[in-house]
């Protein structure tokens, strides 16, 4: 949990704002990577609201969760009508094998989000840093990297779907507002379906 527990459920209320208004009452939802006890929040709610498991290495804390890698699911294509996979990516080294198979089960939408920068230099130094110092520090905490929108939204249309960005602030406490107007440094929150489907 981070050090301080009221704005990081700050941030889960703005994400789950923009998220909830793309999650239709019966839709069959998948929350990929649903976390640990120690961040219960939004598993919580999509279950409380929704026909809602999760998946994640630990599910010991909750019978609603399977327990499972995210980069190869038991799930046959198109099983979940939503996946959720929220501040997640950047955790994980090969992303780019999870995003696939968060499309392959998803049968309308996957709702992903990433820290997410608009800037090459930050992007560049914090790469370097993290190389220099290790991704297990305050500092990183366990990220292997932020994202350029480009690299999300290239990605999914690639494999046929069309990507939305919304960009929300951190958790942090005090410099969010600056990040998120200076494209600094933000949550991205991306909204994928297939190209078919779009504005279902």
């Amino acid at each position: 949990m981070p050090v301080f527990p009221d704005v990081y459920k700050k941030y889960c209320d703005r994400k789950l704002k923009i998220i909830t208004n793309y999650l239709k009452k019966d839709d069959k939802i998948l929350d990929a990577g649903c976390g640990d006890k120690s961040h219960p929040y939004v598993f919580s709610y999509l279950l409380k609201n929704y026909d809602t498991k999760g998946i994640d290495l630990d599910n010991s804390w909750n019978e609603n969760i399977i327990k499972g890698d995210i980069s190869k699911m038991d799930f046959a294509d198109n099983s979940f009508d939503v996946v959720l996979c929220l501040d997640v990516l950047e955790h994980i080294e090969n992303w780019q094998k999870v995003f696939s198979e968060l499309l392959r089960v998803a049968k309308r939408k996957v709702i992903i989000s990433v820290p997410t920068t608009e800037n090459k230099i930050f992007f560049t130094t914090n790469q370097f840093l993290r190389k220099l110092i290790g991704i297990n520090n305050i500092l990183f905490a366990g990220h292997f990297r932020d994202y350029f929108p480009k690299q999300i939204t290239e990605l999914a249309n690639q494999k046929g779907f069309f990507c939305q960005l919304f960009k929300v602030k951190f958790a942090t406490p005090f410099f969010s507002p600056l990040l998120l107007y200076t494209k600094l440094r933000y949550g991205g929150i991306f909204i994928i379906d297939k190209k078919e489907n779009h504005n279902v």
